[in-house]
């Protein structure tokens, strides 16, 4: 089920791997380091999904203590995700909210009732 698409709907190793390579991304100075050594076309299995979850999650949380309100409020170059960082972090929040949505319904259709949102 980790790589198998039901009815067209995105798999939940694509899904997952999607989400955590976006706050990589966030996190860093280069995107061209994000990844995880992964890709869209070549998601990780579970257990190094997790892995990459759990360091990406520690890089986020270590970051996130590092910034001063000002940081969060300063002006960004570029507004497609957000006027300031602060805003940028709610489009990356809402984000994974869309793709908890997306392996909801995934898990639905294979059956399994899972309540990601609590």
């Amino acid at each position: 089920m980790w790589t198998a698409s039901f009815q067209g709907a995105d798999t939940p190793a694509r899904c997952m791997y999607h989400t955590i390579y976006w706050w990589d991304v966030f996190t860093r100075t280069r995107s061209a380091d994000a990844g995880g050594g992964f890709s869209e076309q070549h998601p990780p299995t579970q257990a190094q999904a997790l892995s990459y979850h759990e360091s990406v999650g520690q890089r986020v949380e270590a970051w996130l203590g590092r910034r001063s309100d000002e940081q969060f409020l300063k002006a960004l170059r570029t507004a497609r995700t957000g006027r300031c960082m602060l805003s940028r972090a709610i489009y990356y929040l809402r984000h994974n909210q869309h793709h908890l949505a997306d392996m909801q319904i995934v898990f639905r259709q294979h059956g399994i009732e899972v309540n990601l949102w609590e």
